[in-house]
């Protein structure tokens, strides 16, 4: 009975670390794409000067 509880505590925490790390990278990645986005809009908006401006901010 311990060693069937021992490896479903085992295996819920394994769940856990995996759905977080899926989460963390999901996020990450997400994280990076909005930058991209955001520095493709600007490109758009400002004028070379100014965006070069900005890079260095």
């Amino acid at each position: 009975m311990t060693e069937a509880r021992s490896t479903l505590q085992t295996e819920c925490l394994f769940g856990r670390v995996l759905s977080g790390a899926v989460l963390t990278a999901g996020s990450y990645a997400l994280t990076q794409v909005l930058r991209l986005g955001s520095n493709l809009v600007l490109t758009r908006l400002l004028f070379p000067e100014a965006f070069g401006l900005m890079a260095l901010v």
